[in-house]
């Protein structure tokens, strides 16, 4: 495959990326992943070595190229990333790109840790492109972008509804055993199928209820992890579509609004609201104490790439070392929706 090509996958994954997570997806990020898709698709090993004429690597000099080759041709491409599933091997990543007004290439290739390893290799000027074991943040982060895909004229992607029916005629079957079990074996249905809901596509950015808590907000400005929290517990919802009064065909308009829907806690929190008894989300924070932000309408609902925008602007414009509160963090909200018209 033509290099300005692989130089345009590569982009488009890291864009996917970034809008993920933007603290540890680092710049090198994107020509390490230009480096491995070259290895994969062209089978070319390439030498990596520091230009001391230019300040860079030169696999960081080779993607650039490539990458001003796209930016001065003037014909659009697309590139629609379909699919990426995890094999014992690596991720196997397929999709097509397109140069209108020229026919589609299908594009499959397999990354894996492995092919990331050269680029930690600390070299004799004492420089290494990626950080000991990084290659498994690069992994763990292409896996979740889950499944990603361009639509054409706003249509919804096929690869959802597919996978949503295989679950709901699966719980066909299954319903007719859980009306049957005793309370041990209804918990464990209602654990392997709240697990199954769990692995269905969950895009960040169809997914993110624009909430956090205002530690968690505070932990993620530290560079901590925060984790999701479903709105609906896992085993809530699978209790809720196991039932023999519940009609199937709701649940794929349930799991987009609500089953799928999470916002972050610190993992302290999210201890405390498992299962909880409240009769809704937000009156079990309430009593847990945590302090949801923002505590007015959320201008990150559907938006994670510009709530990760939002962590930036609080670590550059927060007073050092003081914690935010939700007065604070409300005023520097108020400050970044007038900056970026949100």
């Amino acid at each position: 495959m033509e290099l300005y090509k692989i130089a345009a996958i590569a982009k488009k994954i890291y864009e996917e990326l970034r809008s993920i997570e933007t603290e540890t997806c680092r710049k090198e990020w994107q020509y390490s992943i230009y480096y491995t898709i070259i290895k994969s698709v062209n089978n070319v090993n390439c030498d990596l070595f520091w230009e001391e004429n230019y300040s860079q690597w030169n696999i960081n000099h080779l993607f650039r190229s490539q990458e001003n080759a796209l930016k001065r041709n003037p014909r659009k491409m697309i590139i629609s990333i379909e699919s990426l599933k995890k094999t014992s091997s690596g991720i196997i990543i397929k999709g097509y790109i397109k140069k209108e007004p020229q026919i589609a290439e299908d594009f499959e290739f397999k990354l894996n840790e492995q092919d990331f390893v050269p680029l930690e290799i600390v070299h004799d000027n004492g420089r290494r492109i990626l950080f000991d074991a990084e290659r498994f943040a690069i992994i763990d982060s292409i896996l979740e972008l889950e499944e990603v895909v361009e639509t054409k004229g706003n249509q919804k992607s096929s690869i959802l509804p597919d996978k949503v029916k295989s679950l709901v005629n699966l719980l066909g079957a299954v319903r007719d055993v859980y009306s049957s079990q005793d309370e041990t074996g209804k918990n464990f249905i209602e654990t392997v199928i709240g697990a199954s809901i769990f692995y269905l596509p969950h895009p960040v950015n169809e997914c993110f209820n624009g909430y956090c808590s205002i530690k968690a907000l505070n932990e993620k400005i530290k560079n901590k992890r925060i984790v999701r929290e479903h709105i609906t517990p896992r085993k809530y919802a699978a209790r809720e579509i196991l039932d023999a009064g519940y009609m199937l065909n709701n649940f794929p308009s349930d799991f987009s609004e609500r089953f799928r829907r999470f916002m972050y806690l610190t993992s302290e929190e999210n201890k405390k609201t498992v299962n909880y008894t409240e009769k809704t989300h937000d009156e079990a924070l309430l009593n847990l104490d945590v302090v949801k932000f923002p505590n007015t309408k959320s201008p990150f609902v559907n938006n994670h790439t510009l709530f990760m925008n939002f962590i930036s602007f609080c670590k550059e414009n927060k007073k050092k070392n003081k914690k935010l509160n939700i007065e604070s963090a409300m005023l520097l909200l108020e400050e970044f929706c007038k900056i970026n018209h949100c």
